[in-house]
């Protein structure tokens, strides 16, 4: 079988019970789903897919109060046989999302076990993030296209405001008992969701004057040892160590808007919770029991040449593209374990922008944007799933940011359940290629059409606000004919915009006869939902009489 094949394989087996397409009536959720299988097909040899698991309920949820994004371990694209629930995604009372954001890493670690070469790694990854903001090629500029009542859009424009180790010590009565601890020497302590934001209220606002409100991200991170519950007590199941629990998780995010719960406001803080969740391969400072695996917080990583499918033997590998060749500092295999910690942050950055009050963007189940392509990692860009000796892990890229590569989970695409094409509804990152192919020589005062649909737009339609109230909108196509005429602006033929009022006529396609011989150049400017915008120009040889 070809290696494309294979793939093709491996993604449909995702969902072993589920139907191949999402049963939703007139929606292009079906044909997406299979483009997206075709492109990712073509585009990997070995395709990162993770292994079907069942879901688990509702994403945001109120957990002892507290109103979280969880991402839960063990659950699967809500995409494999859920389009109803896909279809529902919306932000329906326009409530915020994040426009920019600046972000700092803030490692809670008064122990000292989480590794300098973890740390660096993670600070490049979100400096890198902010090097990269207003590029158009990865994960993070999908989120352009989700807007609030403001009609601003979730622009990708991020800046790191570096990285703090936070050594206040930690609550001398944990709040939490750890539902599956490490070995006696490697456990250090359980911490509450209350305690963190406590911490957070202390280590932002008393101690270091830091910068508060709906365009700060914090991260706060826990090192190895430490588990984390967002419940308390003796019977805490939401914890982050007990993957055996249906509410255990990988990360999560949540806010605390004293003033303003609903819209945020100068006092609220953003936070994400990365607690370590990478397991313990390579690294031999732990004891044998804790060097283990963690592909239920990155999932994607196996090749289906390497077992047949059919007799159900594929088996994931953990994915690494920053372990470096040889021991790291510590003289252990273990630098490459904070790849996975980045997945979640790379997870939750997005879960934040787009609904940081966690009542905006998700769907009727409470899923929210990076939720719905769960576990889906293709294409790769390069890399081998073959786990390596001493990490027994592969190095599968399909990320890059600032000259560093990254294993990153995909980015839900609303467009994709509005129009058929491209339709890819889990994607990498955005394409905005205007394209038209000139006609040959004609005459002056013949008609010729300019074909702008040919164009690949991948954010080209989405929900606007206007007067707070949602409503469609779409990519927008300017022509100019280069000959002084004015420009004709509009939507693409197809799109239930061009029959509506109150947006512009269509303009995807558009004819035009030159008065006067010459040569023209015809430019085809394309704005689409997220406000990217580019260009292409193109000439046309008219024969007659030239202007005089």
């Amino acid at each position: 079988m070809r290696a494309a094949d294979d793939g093709l394989v491996a993604i449909l087996a995702r969902s072993k019970s589920a139907p191949t397409d999402c049963s939703v009536s007139a929606s292009p959720l079906r044909a997406t789903r299979r483009l997206a299988v075709a492109l990712a097909c073509a585009a990997c040899v070995a395709l990162p897919l993770a292994l079907s698991a069942a879901p688990a309920g509702a994403i945001v949820a109120e957990v002892s109060g507290t109103t979280v994004g969880l991402q839960p371990r063990n659950t699967g694209s809500f995409l494999d046989g859920n389009g109803a629930v896909v279809a529902s995604f919306a932000n329906a009372s326009g409530n915020p999302v994040v426009h920019t954001n600046n972000t700092y890493a803030i490692y809670w670690d008064p122990t000292g076990h989480y590794h300098g070469d973890w740390q660096n790694l993670i600070d490049r990854f979100l400096q890198g993030v902010g090097a990269e903001s207003g590029s158009l090629s990865n994960v993070f500029a999908v989120a352009t296209q989700y807007r609030d009542k403001t009609n601003q859009s979730a622009s990708y424009h991020s800046t790191f405001r570096g990285a703090y180790t936070d050594t206040n010590k930690y609550p001398a009565v944990p709040g939490c008992t750890d539902p599956k601890p490490l070995e006696a020497g490697d456990a250090i302590t359980c911490v509450t969701d209350q305690q963190i934001r406590e911490e957070l209220e202390t280590f932002i606002s008393t101690q270091h004057g830091l910068q508060k409100g709906m365009g700060t991200i914090f991260y706060l991170l826990t090192p190895p040892g430490v588990s984390v519950c967002v419940d308390s007590g003796l019977s805490a199941s939401h914890c982050s160590s007990n993957s055996a629990s249906p509410n255990s998780f990988c990360s999560y995010h949540s806010d605390i808007s004293p003033t303003d719960p609903t819209n945020g406001d100068a006092n609220t803080i953003l936070y994400a919770v990365i607690p370590w969740t990478a397991g313990g391969l390579g690294d031999y400072h732990l004891t044998s029991n804790d060097q283990t695996p963690a592909f239920d917080c990155q999932d994607g990583g196996f090749d289906p040449s390497s077992k047949p499918i059919e007799k159900k033997e594929v088996s994931p590998t953990q994915q690494e593209p920053n372990q470096i060749a040889g021991v790291g500092p510590d003289g252990t295999n273990d630098h490459g374990l904070a790849d996975l910690i980045i997945n979640q942050i790379a997870v939750e950055q997005q879960n934040t922008v787009t609904d940081p009050l966690l009542n905006a963007w998700k769907d009727s189940a409470g899923n929210e944007a990076t939720d719905e392509c769960r576990n889906f990692f293709a294409p790769t860009l390069g890399g081998t799933v073959l786990a390596k000796e001493g990490t027994s892990a592969g190095n599968l890229f399909n990320q890059s940011l600032n000259g560093s590569s990254y294993y990153l989970n995909t980015a839900f695409n609303l467009a994709a359940t509005k129009l058929p094409y491209p339709g890819v509804p889990c994607i990498p990152g955005v394409a905005l290629v205007p394209t038209f192919t000139a006609p040959n020589t004609v005459n002056a005062g013949d008609i010729v059409g300019f074909d702008g649909m040919e164009s690949n737009i991948t954010l080209n339609a989405a929900t606007g606000f206007s007067g707070g109230a949602p409503q469609p909108t779409y990519a927008t196509y300017t022509w100019n004919f280069g000959d002084g005429t004015p420009t004709v602006s509009g939507f693409a033929p197809g799109a239930p915009a061009c029959t509506a009022p109150w947006l512009s006529p269509c303009a995807g396609s558009a004819f035009h006869a030159y008065q006067y011989g010459g040569v023209y150049s015809v430019t085809l400017t394309v704005t689409d939902v997220g406000g990217n915008v580019a260009s292409v120009s193109n000439p046309v040889t008219v024969v007659g009489p030239a202007k005089v």
